[in-house]
């Protein structure tokens, strides 16, 4: 690319200027050594910076290799499976464990993840490297890396059409001033075809990038997932199921795809960064180290901004998993959550997970704000620019550059700079996807132990030809196995238990919850190996027989039947699917079925709907059972197969589980029933007495009852005496029958997992939970009297305390950006454009007062406006003091105090624009004479805009005392939106007024009244409808007990108000006689414009702090946790917050000032005004660094009041 560049560039010259390149480089460009030296040290720079941007690209971490032996894309892990299971008995245990034991330092087995992470997902990735996650990735892409190669090569053809354009561009303006007509026609048929070339070329690009994106994407995707499946029970037991569908769905995505556009960006990039480089450097040596300088800036820049966002971006995949599992586990409960009456519980548990993410995504967005305003808006469109245009004009001045170059040299500017941000904008989202690979590498990465692997296989010594052998006709032992859950390792669920089941025989486990029959079911099935004892079937370990064929002979019916969406013949047959459908028919039939299916519309294709949720329990219970039949199983397991059934469909499903018992023998089957129906216990061949993982009994329901001190016995008795038919634990799994009760802590733990009182455990051991474990401690609301429940209202006082505790400590006071600084600007930012809405209608109002090109207008309205506006604020600590008063009330709750102070300060103000007005319509000319002389020319101007600005008097008070009313309840968007209609109106009638209809200045005061009005009406129908005024307190005269508390409240600032006011009256006098053209008093009000344009900010902070101030001050107790909020310290640490904020922002915002300076300036069209405005802004922007603190201190003052 490079190479093409040079060309182009040698191509341009002529004979003359090729001699003179070839021959006098070194005279002309480089006219000593020392320019010598500097050329060639500028190309080694570049050239260094080149290899540093790659290296940037390619970091890696200390003993990763991305040619890994044991990495998780070897070609053993991720070769197809067998297709038959004579494949699978190929190979033997002992050398699935040879090659486990030559892996034990990179395939982690479950106790060893256990004791190195408590997230198999999220903290597993943190091993990954960026180069061998990109190695890894391709591989997995396999043939699709074919569609990103080619994609890159035919980037590489486009490139030299596409950076050929802004040379034919800047030739072409050469040949139009040489008039050289037919080179620019040359030049512009050139330019048309490279566009033609480099736009298809473009197409192809995008769909080759597309298309290998969206093939590694589903690649990933089909990876994950497989990965996902081969994982054990305690993998899915550790890891929320909302997190791996984020890690499905949103990582796999995000890494593929940002990986494919950093290809795509990056090597596009660099090429052009290069040829760029050498072309500029052909042609001008210090104009292009100029330019391509800065890159070595931006990559360090970029460097130091990447790191960070690629920490923020694995916190922001955190955040959004755990938002995620919290919405997925709220939707799936839908009816628990809903009958419990809990779903404002479970919005405010998703808003506080969902406020974790939006507070990294706007850390990401602050971040990514003051990375492109230093990168791009300054040095890239400021800096390099600024310094090409100097340089380029000191060439051209000398004779060493043409304009031609120079243009050209501008256009690849626009080009270097827009692919330098690309190329760092790719290793930015390269990074930020990291934390996206790190999770879906995490399950990649992860080798589940041998119970998990579809491919357990047999030794050869035990080898039998078929699963039938093995397990029809053959016995089934517990000895001595002991057993603990991963995530429980301190609890036993089963200890030392041992027992024996012949085959064919029905026998039936029962206990109280907790002791373990769910766990022996799930030992059975494989889920989980013991971790002391074995298991056999017909003498033969469970572990050395073959996993996949031990499952497919197994037959399972749960309480809570799981169905997939679909059909309902593929609900039957699902494990069977090979089955034809006369079976799938017979499976229903003996399942009681078949007749309720075929009253159906579409009979076994009736779809059934996510989890089967178109059906009824009992329907979706037989159909479970039908399933259970068609897999012919060896061993059947009842699972409390009725015990969440309403009598009707109980009795069905029953009958089809007798029939299917009664038949059993014919099928060669052995069952295992967990229930609590009498009538099925009753029949069984053995029961099975379980307590605290432990067999206490067993033999026939007929041996058990004869031993009047047996458990079972007891069991029996109990259930009876109570009027119920119960043999296992009858509040099994009922937590979510518990109703909220008042004032208990509403974390889900501390409601229903706490340790209940002694008198609770009474109870429940009176209806037989004697055996409950206390990590399952079960709550049985209808047993426990209304005087008891008291006792299980565990507001978990030390965490109360704990929680105040933690709110009284010291917060710092500079700005954090935590939760207490998004609580201000939650308030400010509204607050902000509600006061920088009447500056910037102000400044519009003298834009179009300037454009009539008249000084002595602008100075007119300046002096009626100065008038206007100090006998308004001199009455300014009426709104002020009401969003103070209305702000204590509506912390304390009195609606009826909310309504006295507004509507008092309503009438206060009423009367006193009154007086306000009557004196600026009776005498005008007195009180313009505070700030005009007598005669003045200006007062033509002045006296129209003040007559008709006197009527808007009322209703500015009744607006601004509105917006404070609104304020005090920390409601800064109604008066927002109140305000941005009102003074658009003003900004859309005053050309029309001024101009179309001709009527100057006075159009100007008449487009504000106008505004005014609005604003007040509408802020008088909302304080109307929301209950915050009545008109029974406005009709009447202001009693001194109501103003009290304004006057009490305002005394200081008034003062203070008074003080400024006249001092702003006898400047703006000053300055109105200093010559009578107007050209002083027209530079003046530019000058309080750029002061206004500033001061709204500090202005708001201001009733910030007069608003949350006494709010915080107010000390609360949360009536649900107890924990305690406001006071003195918490105002303390809020004023301290408020005054850092008010000095970091007066010095922001009056460097600012100086910045904007030139663009207010050109509001006028007279050089006069602007030249005479820039001493008076400067002073005005010294002065705003000042005002910070003052704004923030008085509205603290105000709200102390």
């Amino acid at each position: 690319m490079g190479l093409t560049l040079i060309i182009i560039g040698l191509i341009n010259l002529d004979d003359a200027e090729f001699s003179h390149f070839y021959d006098k480089t070194h005279s002309a460009h480089c006219s000593s050594v020392k320019d010598q030296t500097i050329l060639w040290a500028g190309v080694g720079i570049l050239c260094l910076t080149s290899f540093g941007l790659m290296c940037t690209f390619l970091p890696y971490e200390d003993g990763l290799r991305v040619n890994d032996e044991n990495s998780v894309l070897s070609d053993s892990l991720y070769r197809s499976p067998p297709n038959n299971a004579d494949d699978e008995n190929n190979s033997t245990l002992d050398e699935h464990n040879s090659s486990e034991s030559s892996d034990t330092e990179t395939i982690p087995t479950i106790s060893e993840a256990d004791e190195e992470m408590n997230n198999p997902v999220q903290n597993a990735g943190q091993k990954t490297s960026r180069l061998r996650g990109t190695a890894r990735l391709l591989k997995l892409a396999g043939k699709e890396s074919f569609y990103l190669w080619l994609g890159i090569a035919v980037l590489l053809i486009r490139l030299p059409f596409s950076l050929s354009i802004p040379h034919f561009v800047s030739t072409t303006i050469g040949s139009l001033i040489d008039d050289d007509y037919d080179g620019a026609k040359r030049n512009v048929l050139l330019l048309f075809l490279s566009g033609t070339v480099d736009a298809i070329l473009d197409f192809w690009v995008l769909f080759l990038f597309g298309y290998a994106k969206e093939n590694i994407v589903k690649g990933v995707r089909i990876d994950t997932f497989a990965a996902m499946m081969r994982q054990e029970q305690a993998f899915f037991d550790k890891t929320n199921t909302g997190e791996l569908m984020s890690r499905l769905s949103s990582d796999c995505g995000e890494m593929a795809g940002d990986l494919t556009w950093f290809f795509r960006f990056s090597v596009e990039a660099v090429v052009r960064i290069t040829g760029i480089a050498v072309y500029m450097i052909i042609r001008s040596p210090y104009l292009g180290l100029c330019t391509v300088g800065i890159v070595p800036v931006v990559g360090i820049i970029n460097k130091v901004y990447g790191d960070w966002l690629g920490k923020n971006a694995k916190n922001v995949q955190t955040a959004l998993a755990n938002a995620t599992t919290s919405a997925y586990e709220s939707i799936s409960c839908i009816k628990t959550v809903m009958t419990s009456a809990e779903e404002a519980y479970e919005c405010e548990k998703y808003d506080a997970k969902i406020e974790k993410l939006y507070s990294l995504n706007i850390s990401q967005v602050i971040a990514t704000g003051i990375y492109f305003m230093i990168v791009s808006t300054f040095l890239i469109n400021t800096v390099v620019q600024a310094a090409l245009l100097l340089l380029g004009s000191i060439f051209v001045e000398i004779g060493k550059l043409t304009p031609e170059v120079l243009l050209a040299f501008m256009l690849y500017q626009g080009q270097l700079q827009e692919y330098t941000l690309n190329l760092f904008q790719s290793y930015s989202s390269l990074i930020k996807s990291s934390g996206a690979g790190d999770r879906v590498f995490a399950i990649l990465d992860r080798h589940p132990p041998p119970p998990a692997t579809g491919n357990a296989l047999v030794k050869s010594s035990d080898r039998v030809t078929s699963m039938n052998e093995m397990v029809t006709g053959q016995d089934i032992a517990f000895t001595d196995v002991t057993f603990s859950y991963p995530t429980r390792k301190e609890s036993l669920a089963l200890n030392k238990l041992s027992f024996h089941i012949k085959s064919g025989s029905v026998v039936a486990l029962v206990g109280h919850s907790g002791c373990g029959k769910s766990t022996i079911v799930s030992m059975l099935e494989r889920l989980y190996d013991p971790d002391e004892g074995s298991i056999t079937f017909g003498g033969t370990d469970l572990k050395n027989i073959n996993l996949k064929a031990h499952r497919s002979k197994i037959g399972l019916v749960t309480q809570d039947p799981v169905l997939f969406a679909g059909t309902i013949r593929e609900n039957i047959a699902y494990g069977s699917v090979s089955s034809p459908f006369h079976e799938v028919c017979e499976a229903a039939r003996v399942g009681h079925a078949h007749d309720f299916i075929q009253s159906f519309p579409n009979k076994y294709d009736e779809h059934v709907g996510e989890r089967g949720k178109s059906l009824s329990g009992g329907q979706k219970q037989r159909i479970a059972i039908a399933r259970a039949i068609l897999r012919k199983p060896a061993l059947l397991i009842l699972d409390e197969a009725t015990s969440s059934l309403d009598p009707i469909s109980e009795a069905a499903v029953q009958e089809a589980l007798n029939d299917l018992l009664q038949n059993r023998t014919g099928l060669g089957m052995t069952t295992i029933v967990i229930a609590h129906r009498l009538q099925t216990v009753r029949h069984a061949d053995s029961i099975i007495v379980l307590k605290n993982g432990a067999v206490v009994e067993q033999g026939s329901h007929e041996n058990l009852i004869r031993n009047q001190d047996g458990h079972y016995k007891n069991m029996i008795d109990r259930s009876d005496s109570m009027g119920q038919r119960h043999v296992s634990s009858t509040c099994r799994g009922r937590r979510g029958a518990v109703a909220p009760l008042p004032n208990a802590d509403r974390g889900f733990s501390a409601r229903f997992m706490s340790k209940a009182s002694t008198d609770e455990d009474e109870i429940i051991d009176a209806v037989g939970g004697s055996g409950v474990d206390d990590s399952e401690h079960v709550v049985v609301d209808a047993l426990i009297k209304d005087d008891e429940k008291p006792v299980l209202q565990n507001t978990s006082t030390k965490t109360t305390q704990t929680n105040t505790a933690n709110k009284e400590e010291d917060i710092s006071m500079w700005p954090q950006f935590d939760d207490l600084d998004k609580r201000m600007m939650k308030i400010a930012l509204p607050c902000i454009a509600n006061f920088a809405i009447n500056p910037l209608i102000g400044a519009v109002d003298l834009f179009w007062v300037n454009r009539m090109g008249n000084a002595l207008a602008v100075a007119g309205q300046a002096a009626a406006n100065q008038v206007f506006s100090s006998a308004f604020w001199i009455v300014s600590v009426l709104p002020s003091v009401t969003a103070t008063l209305v702000s204590k009330a509506n912390a304390k709750g009195d609606e009826g105090e909310v309504q006295d102070a507004v509507s008092q300060a309503l009438v206060a103000g009423f009367y006193v624009s009154l007086v306000g007005s009557l004196l600026m319509l009776r005498y005008p000319d007195k009180v313009l004479s505070s700030v005009l002389k007598d005669g003045a020319p200006a007062l033509q101007y002045a006296k129209p805009y003040l007559f008709i600005r006197s009527f808007a008097f009322l209703p500015s008070l009744i607006s601004i005392i509105g917006f404070s009313a609104f304020r005090g309840t920390l409601d800064t968007k109604t008066p927002l939106k109140i305000s941005l209609f009102s003074n658009m109106c003003n900004a859309i009638l005053d050309p029309i007024l001024m101009f179309t209809m001709a009527m100057g200045v006075p159009g100007a005061a008449l487009a504000t009244l106008f505004a005014e009005v609005v604003s007040a009406g509408s802020f008088l129908a909302l304080l109307l409808k929301r209950r915050m005024i009545r008109w029974s307190k406005i009709f009447r005269l202001p009693s001194w007990t109501a103003l009290k508390p304004l006057l009490k409240g305002g005394a200081a600032l008034q003062l203070r108000n008074v003080a400024l006011n006249l001092t702003f009256l006898a400047v703006a006098r000053v300055t109105q006689s200093l010559d009578d053209n107007g050209v002083a008093a027209a530079a003046h009000a530019l000058a309080i414009q750029v002061f206004q344009l500033g001061g709204v900010v500090l202005l708001a902070l201001s009733t910030v702090a007069q608003t949350v101030v006494p709010n915080e001050m107010i000390e609360r107790v949360d009536p649900v946790t107890g924990e305690k909020s406001g006071g003195k310290s918490a105002a303390k640490s809020l004023v301290n917050r408020l005054m850092s904020w008010g000095f970091i922002l007066g010095i922001v915002l009056g460097s600012l000032q100086l910045v904007l300076l030139p663009a207010l300036q050109k509001s006028s069209p007279l050089e006069e005004v602007r030249q005479a405005a820039v001493i008076p802004s400067i002073l005005a922007s010294v002065y705003q660094i000042m005002n910070g603190l003052v704004f923030i201190g008085e509205g603290v003052m105000v709200g102390c009041a």
